[in-house]
């Protein structure tokens, strides 16, 4: 059952993990091996265009629950707000995505019609496409489909890379697994949020992830660790995931029941409670990504003085 189910899930490859982490090792690099082939013919074909590139973002986390899809959704919201560029939102993961869930709606396009938006589309219909949720943020997802094929890597490079040539900024909610679509997307990223709340768990599962994508060759300095729910008493604390991960964190988002609360409403917390601590974390985040200075950052630089 397992091998037709992968290969509809567009995996090239199956790894048996009774075997330890170097089958696992190999196939990625296999694969990224690949993806980089596609990177190097897609540089040379839009030379002349490689300035005007936007800027990708992924969010991952290879276990499930750990907030990825509600901070992909935030920081997106929160980029197009304090930028006033327009963003695009991406829900990569064609199986489960919820990223127009936490919008408060569901995706009215086809996995084929995302993926013929190659680097050649218009400009109009890349906007067609996608579902406008803001002045300027569009979201673009599929619904799942079990007879559809997952599409392969090469077509989701293309689409990311036409996304990156139309919107300056680029959220991606990548799969939580290392298929064919999160690959192409790391290695197009050029910053990937891992995410991971205060649990051991969890942080096992970060670590063994970042261990994974340097070892394929995915430069350390692209990486960014955000905790969430980082303020739960947990006998765990930002300095034990230091140490774990050898990495520092980058972001600490406060738990809050707002949350469950906004999604219900479909609307992003940031946007619909702008003032509470979750959407200060989520806007501070987005500002370090984007180098921007809210406003929060000023009223504390004032503060601290």
């Amino acid at each position: 059952g397992l091998l037709p189910a992968a290969m509809r899930a567009g995996i090239r490859d199956v790894v048996d993990m009774t075997q330890g982490t170097e089958e696992l090792r190999d196939a990625v690099e296999r694969a990224i091996v690949w993806a980089a082939n596609l990177r190097s013919v897609s540089v040379s074909a839009e030379s002349g265009h490689q300035s005007q590139r936007g800027r990708i973002l992924s969010v991952f986390s290879s276990k499930g629950g750990a907030g990825k899809t509600f901070l992909t959704t935030n920081l997106a919201a929160a980029i197009a707000e304090i930028t006033g560029q327009d963003t695009a939102a991406v829900d990569l993961d064609f199986d489960m995505g919820d990223v127009f869930t936490y919008f408060g709606t569901e995706p009215a396009t086809n996995i084929p019609e995302l993926m013929e938006l190659g680097e050649g589309a218009s400009h109009e219909r890349i906007r067609e496409v996608g579902m406008k949720m803001g002045d300027h943020l569009w979201v673009y997802g599929a619904p799942p489909d079990p007879a559809a094929e997952a599409p392969a890597g090469e077509s989701i490079g293309k689409f990311l890379r036409g996304l990156r040539n139309d919107f300056p900024w680029v959220v991606v909610d990548a799969s939580v697994d290392y298929s064919d679509s999160a690959l192409v997307c790391f290695d197009l990223s050029d910053t990937i949020c891992l995410v991971t709340g205060l649990d051991v768990v969890g942080v096992k599962h970060l670590s063994k992830a970042l261990d994974t994508l340097l070892t394929i060759g995915l430069p350390r300095e692209r990486f960014r660790v955000v905790l969430n729910r980082a303020d739960s008493k947990v006998g765990l604390d930002a300095s034990d995931v230091e140490r774990v991960m050898k990495i520092q964190v980058d972001a600490m988002i406060p738990s809050s029941r707002l949350v469950p609360t906004s999604l219900n409403k479909g609307r992003p917390v940031v946007t619909d409670e702008p003032g509470s601590e979750v959407a200060v974390a989520v806007r501070q985040l987005a500002a370090k990504f984007t180098g921007q200075l809210v406003a929060e950052d000023v009223d504390a630089d004032a503060a601290a003085k």
